[in-house]
């Protein structure tokens, strides 16, 4: 997840036509989550110093009909990419300011685990996460309304929101996949040991 040196890292700013260094969050939206939507541009019209990029799945699908109508008329500082590409989302991570969930269901650990490992300021609504894995005050900032989240957003913005990136990110490699696998053989070795099948 470190793209410095690499060709997509800049890629956000090309795609989305913005200035080198602009400031924008990155916002992951389920496709189907129209409260979630309505949330999104209140964000927009209150912080407009920034660009609040929409990564969601397919508008134009049946499914995503409700979340397009809510998009119809929106913020100039809100941009909704449906589907991205894969080096494009990877680069508008990279380049953010920080993350922002605002679903009413969780995310897939894997996505979050990204977010973690690339040292970004996550802000979260409860709803949206798993509490395994996103732990408040410790490794994100959770909050249990959208009056709370909107707070979280301007200590951010002013700089005063406390700086858990770190941590989020040793959570991350404590918990990668890779390092998860080990201690699933380490327990089926155990395992096999006291059946007296190893």
């Amino acid at each position: 997840v470190d793209l410095e040196d690499s060709e997509i890292a800049n890629i956000v700013y090309i795609y989305f036509h913005l200035d080198e260094g602009a400031k924008y969050f990155l916002v992951l939206l389920d496709y189907q989550d129209e409260e979630a939507a309505e949330k999104i541009q209140i964000l927009a019209s209150i912080y407009k110093d920034y660009r609040f990029i929409v990564c969601t799945g397919d508008l134009n699908s049946k499914n995503g009909k409700g979340v397009r109508k809510v998009f119809k008329r929106h913020p100039s500082n809100l941009l909704i990419a449906s589907n991205v590409a894969e080096d494009v989302y990877y680069s508008a991570l990279y380049r953010s300011e920080g993350v922002i969930l605002l679903n009413s269901t969780p995310l897939y650990t894997l996505e979050v685990m990204e977010i973690l490992a690339s040292k970004k300021h996550l802000l979260a609504l409860e709803s949206s996460i798993i509490k395994d894995v996103i732990i408040d005050k410790i490794n994100g900032h959770v909050y249990n309304d959208f009056a709370s989240l909107i707070q979280g957003v301007d200590q951010l913005s002013k700089g005063n929101l406390l700086d858990l990136r770190e941590n989020g990110y040793k959570f991350a490699s404590q918990n990668r996949i890779q390092a998860i696998g080990e201690k699933l053989v380490e327990i089926y070795h155990k395992v096999l040991k006291e059946n007296n099948q190893w």
